[in-house]
């Protein structure tokens, strides 16, 4: 990267003009003395001409409570955390729809009894506090950047700007010290390496390959087991490295260790064999490895038109095989033909589910992810293989890919993917399979398109479906989308045709669902 002096400043001096920063000019009015700084990743994201609306301002030379009174006049303010000093403002009659953190400057002391865990922390702020000191808290060098507002100059005391050149990830001071003080950190410089596609700098990789199992750690809180990183943590930054970087998270997340902690079920698919008719890329990890690959490749960005993966989809890649190893049957050990994997798709799906469900992969904010939602798509992954497509009817279509319930896209995605990393034997990838599916499915879109005069009106909706059984919106949602879904099926195949008949057909429904469990 070609950054002169001249530029960096140009860049920089070029956030000056933000929305978010048309205050600061009364705010240096009101205190003369302060000093403003830009810190973090709006200024490393500046750099890297990434957009980011993550404006965080470290001010000195005022005190917490005079700095708070001020902006009160200014916009709405709200302090997070009194230990923390961090307020959320908002300038009034601004057009943006997101806040701004502004705090002091601020030194952390881990506790004695910490266990990096984040919260670890004994926090003191000071107005008076130099500017580098409060930088030299921070994880990365890349992060650990400020711009001054007033004097317009670039305060860089570990050379974040030249890591920056050189693409590589270096934490800040001792790495070994910077990740017992916060092990998330370890995950964070796993995520940005995938998100900047920077390398890990060596004496950084070999302190997170020695730390990593730290992961694991639990402590006892009020007579309670807890993880020292929760889930939550560990969640985000796994969804936010693979949606970036699908194939070097794997790589990342294998060879330091963190899967291994994380999620130990994906290292078994390593060695597990494949037909080498149907599969001559090698075991599982290969054939997943090469589907993530996929989800960035011409074919998928030409077949899909340039639409980036969803959260969802690519951890319905990387999971769609989860239990192969569990389901496999082979010549020698259990008189079948070949290598198979008899109902791999419907028990990875419930395997899938408990995972997502473990890691709580639905707490990532911005990146949606329904555990229902995931552990069909793994179900029904191998629909083109398993159905006679010519034959297939429109209700099935409809069934799967007309369905509010579900993401009929995403399917068609991961059948794609997972043809494309199916690399047969002395032949060509085949996807066949795939075409006559696509064509049927674009088939029923045209005549519903042309149709939609002739639809249907529900008999009962998903509000009387609810009340027919004294159902929860919150708690039974799923239960109430599925009866919903089965009774327009049956409706569209004429079983259902009146009122009396749909809650005939929902009522034995129910029960079949009730005794089911």
């Amino acid at each position: 990267m070609e950054l002169t002096q001249k530029k960096i400043e140009q860049k920089l001096i070029q956030l000056e003009k933000a929305e978010e920063l048309k205050f600061v000019s009364s705010l240096k009015k009101e205190f003369p003395k302060s000093e403003i700084f830009l810190v973090g990743g709006i200024v490393r994201d500046q750099l890297l001409n990434r957009s980011s609306k993550d404006y965080d301002l470290i001010v000195r030379q005022i005190k917490i409570k005079n700095l708070i009174q001020y902006l009160a006049t200014q916009g709405k303010t709200n302090l997070v955390g009194s230990r923390f000093g961090v307020i959320k403002f908002k300038p009034q009659n601004s057009k943006i729809n997101h806040t701004i953190d502004i705090a002091l400057p601020r030194t952390d002391y881990v506790n004695l009894n910490s266990m990096g865990g984040r919260k670890d922390f004994n926090i003191q702020t000071d107005p008076n506090l130099p500017i580098e000191k409060d930088l030299s808290r921070r994880d990365f060098t890349i992060n650990a950047m400020a711009w001054d507002l007033i004097q317009h100059k670039l305060v860089d005391p570990f050379n974040g700007l030249k890591d920056i050149k050189n693409k590589l990830l270096r934490a800040v001071g001792q790495p070994t010290k910077r990740f017992q003080e916060d092990y998330s950190r370890m995950l964070r410089a796993l995520r940005f390496s995938c998100q900047l596609n920077f390398e890990i700098e060596d004496k950084t990789w070999q302190a997170i390959k020695n730390l990593i199992s730290h992961l694991s750690d639990q402590r006892v809180i009020k007579n309670k087991k807890e993880q020292v990183v929760p889930n939550e943590v560990i969640s985000q930054e796994l969804i936010k490295s693979f949606v970036a970087h699908p194939t070097k998270a794997l790589k990342l997340w294998d060879q330091s260790g963190a899967l291994k902690e994380v999620l130990p079920e994906l290292l078994e698919l390593k060695n597990c064999q494949q037909p080498a008719e149907f599969h001559s890329e090698g075991d599982v990890w290969q054939h997943t490895f090469l589907a993530l690959k996929k989800l960035n490749s011409p074919e998928f960005k030409k077949e899909f038109n340039n639409q980036p993966p969803s959260a969802e989809l690519v951890m319905a890649v990387l999971l769609h095989d989860i239990a192969k190893p569990q389901t496999q049957k082979t010549p020698d050990k259990d008189g079948v033909n070949r290598i198979r994997f008899d109902q791999h798709a419907e028990q990875g799906a419930d395997l899938a589910k408990k995972i997502a469900q473990h890691l709580r992969l639905n707490s990532t904010p911005n990146f949606e992810i329904n555990y229902d939602r995931l552990a069909w798509l793994i179900k029904h992954h191998l629909l083109a293989l398993t159905s006679d497509l010519e034959k297939i009817r429109n209700s099935t279509i409809a069934k799967y890919f007309f369905n509010s319930r579900y993401n009929g896209q995403d399917l068609l995605k991961l059948m794609f993917v997972d043809a494309l990393a199916s690399l047969p034997q002395n032949k060509k990838v085949d996807l066949t399979n795939y075409y006559q599916l696509k064509a049927r499915v674009e088939e029923y879109k045209n005549w519903q398109d042309k149709n939609k005069h002739l639809a249907l009106k529900p008999i009962l909706n998903g509000h009387q479906i609810k009340k027919l059984f004294n159902l929860d919106t919150q708690k039974d949602g799923p239960k109430i989308g599925y009866l919903n879904s089965m009774l327009c099926q049956a409706q569209q195949n004429k079983k259902v045709k009146n009122e009396q008949q749909a809650q005939k057909f929902l009522q034995d429904l129910y029960l079949k669902i009730k005794s089911s469990k």
